[in-house]
């Protein structure tokens, strides 16, 4: 249970993220398509130059009346558009599902990224005209670069994989995932940290990947969107910083 008043960190200058994204999901209106949003993209393409489709596909499989099988009834759909600008690391979509603001390398802060996301979500409202917005997400992608030799990971993260001394200590890859649940503001997180694979010799890099969220059916403009978003960044910033010990946020200031 939190109580008190909200925890403080420290300024990472050298904060290992590589992705930030707020995400908005929707139920879309009736009639709303990939093609609702030609005007908006028409008018950030100076700023964003690089136009991606955002697809997908899908495969239907079965059997008919006699038991035999269907042949694969693949489903094409255009579900939006990506708008990318390489140079500032930064990529906004609109979708027929929502929106979503992608913030990468370089990362600036949440006081920066936070407000953009929400004006070009202001323009997502204004085209798409949403029913009801239904799942709202905060997501953090780390890459945590360790110099070898290591003597414990547990020395950097204190959610280091435990093996038993029985068995040889030395790990060439992992994968951790956890849900977590704060039911005071009804909030969850996905954690994911693994040690990736095929590393250079002379240090190790960890993924730790945090996505908060709460799915919740709201207006769009209910004011409770604004107060979940500020808590999914702290429950964010309250997984990271618990997780990695001083020694290893030390690496960041």
């Amino acid at each position: 249970m939190v109580t008190g008043p909200p925890e403080t960190y420290p300024h990472l200058a050298r904060a290992p993220i590589t992705e930030a994204l707020i995400d908005y999901r929707v139920q879309p209106r009736d009639g709303v398509t990939a093609a609702s949003f030609d005007g908006v993209v028409k008018r950030f393409q100076s700023a964003f130059p690089t136009k991606v489709a955002i697809n997908t596909f899908e495969t239907k499989l079965g059997f008919d009346g006699e038991g035999r099988p269907i042949s694969p009834q693949p489903v094409h759909q255009v579900l939006g558009t990506m708008l990318r600008n390489q140079e500032v690391g930064e990529a906004i979509q609109f979708r027929v599902d929502g929106f979503t603001y992608n913030k990468l390398v370089p990362y600036t802060s949440w006081a920066e990224i936070y407000p953009r996301a929400l004006s070009f979500w202001k323009e997502y409202v204004a085209l798409a005209q949403p029913v009801s917005i239904v799942r709202v997400a905060v997501r953090f992608i780390n890459k945590i670069s360790l110099r070898l030799p290591i003597r414990d990971l547990s020395d950097y993260l204190r959610t280091a994989p435990i093996l038993p001394p029985e068995l040889p200590q030395q790990m060439r890859h992992f994968l951790t995932r956890v849900v977590l649940y704060e039911p005071e503001q009804d909030i969850s997180a996905n954690v994911t940290q693994a040690l990736e694979p095929a590393m250079p010799q002379d240090h190790i890099v960890i993924l730790f990947d945090t996505d908060a969220f709460r799915e919740i059916r709201v207006p769009v403009d209910s004011p409770e969107i604004e107060k979940t978003f500020q808590d999914l960044h702290r429950l964010k910033n309250r997984i990271f910083f618990k997780s990695l010990t001083p020694e290893a946020l030390e690496l960041f200031k």
